[in-house]
């Protein structure tokens, strides 16, 4: 909290707003179960005009082990990349006149260090302010705080209902119009070791579905998840071996690579919303943490979105229209900027490519829907963990001791779905 009350000062956000500041009042804007990486932070300033201005930074931890893996995946480089280059690099091809509009957080600066170089060539320093010199964080995005104008998380304990998942999927739908990970093995393997016990005693290990869930899961799953995020883009009969009921494909259907640009993290806590006046209905969404982005097929996006962040009876309801509004908005974006889609593009090729991603889906839902589902009273505060290993973080966070009913039954609706529909 210090550095950040040294470097948020009244001297550098008056430069920054373009008008006086006299106070600054910083406060925490995250929370031990939010499951963010980084460190949220609220600031007030208070202008000389009488006016406040709300603003949000997003800052490195002062966790060690949290540190380590930030520095380790260089992942705050590239989202520092996508608000300081990416988005308004998109904005100036459109001009003023721009028809699409990203919903994502009004950026206003940010600075972050390239681990892959040495201190001595690299210590980013963008945008240095001189009037500043006293501190400068080297890693920190400031934003607007879009909270004040009524965007707040959703229920991630409930799962997204066909309203929040309408606008979800809309979004990504123009995002990815717009034109990879690293795991833990030991933690994988420990997560699938979990969830088997729970797949087990859901469905009885006697059953067909149990048999071939377990069959599945002694694969080397670090490895499936790497193999299908590289081979999905190019080797679809690569990524069909794994099915256990395999694809009929049209005559007419091309295997060619789907490529875009997508989110990479797309769970509920990564969205906020702003809702009608009696906040019974969500009527906008905007897109946070572009940490993960990355070049992959888009049903990346869509399977981790759908596994995570909703539950089994919406996706059994509806899946097909989830996946037909994303199709339209997807061509309909793509027509407005003028630009072809993707090889063979049509719903139909969709609903094939996305029922190969169930894989991904189910294997991306395992460590996320212990962390998603954890209780918020039970929840560890990721800054109090003192662990060497940084995989361990995820490992203690999720404590799979941990009885948690809604998690084996949202761990049940997965598996009985992806087993109903021959994947696994």
């Amino acid at each position: 909290m210090e550095q950040i009350e040294a470097a948020m000062n009244a001297k550098y956000l008056s430069k920054i707003l373009k008008t006086p500041v006299e106070k600054v009042t910083v406060t925490f804007g995250s929370n031990p179960g939010d499951n963010y990486m980084c460190v949220i932070y609220g600031l007030e300033a208070e202008l000389a005009s009488g006016e406040k201005k709300n603003l949000v930074i997003k800052a490195y931890p002062n966790q060690p082990a949290r540190q380590q893996m930030l520095e380790m995946s260089n992942i705050f480089l590239k989202e520092f990349v996508v608000y300081d280059f990416w988005i308004p690099a998109f904005k100036k091809i459109q001009g003023s006149q721009g028809s699409i509009k990203l919903s994502v957080p009004p950026y206003l600066d940010g600075a972050a260090i390239d681990n892959t170089k040495t201190t001595e060539e690299s210590r980013a320093e963008p945008k240095v302010d001189k009037s500043n010199e006293e501190f400068r964080l080297e890693n920190f995005l400031l934003m607007e705080d879009i909270r004040l104008s009524g965007f707040k998380m959703a229920n991630r304990l409930k799962g997204l209902d066909a309203h929040h998942c309408r606008l979800v999927l809309t979004e990504l739908g123009k995002f990815h119009a717009l034109e990879m990970m690293d795991s833990f093995k030991p933690v994988m393997e420990s997560l699938m070791s979990a969830s088997d016990k729970m797949v087990g005693e859901s469905f009885g290990t006697d059953s067909d579905i149990y048999i071939h869930y377990k069959k599945f899961a002694e694969n080397d799953t670090v490895e499936t998840m790497r193999i299908f995020l590289e081979y999905q883009l190019y080797d679809m009969d690569n990524i069909e071996s794994f099915l256990r009921v395999k694809t009929e494909f049209p005559a007419n259907f091309e295997k060619g690579p789907w490529l875009t640009t997508c989110h990479g993290d797309c769970w509920v806590n990564n969205f906020l919303f702003r809702y009608n006046e009696d906040g019974s209905k969500p009527e906008e969404v905007c897109l946070l943490d572009f940490q993960l982005m990355r070049e992959a097929c888009p049903t990346t996006d869509l399977a981790y979105f759908i596994y995570t962040s909703v539950d089994g009876p919406t996706r059994t309801k509806h899946l097909k229209d989830f996946l037909k509004l994303y199709h339209d908005t997807f061509a309909a974006t793509c027509d407005q900027l003028g630009v072809e889609t993707m090889p063979g593009f049509n719903y139909e090729s969709l609903l094939i490519r996305f029922r190969q991603a169930k894989i991904f889906g189910m294997m991306i839902s395992l460590p996320l829907l212990f962390a998603v589902l954890k209780n918020p009273e039970k929840a560890e505060d990721l800054d109090t963990l003192e662990l060497d290993n940084v995989g361990d973080i995820f490992a203690k966070g999720m404590n799979l001791n941990d009885e948690n009913f809604l998690l084996r039954h949202r761990l049940s609706e997965v598996i009985q779905e992806l087993y109903d529909d021959g994947v696994f």
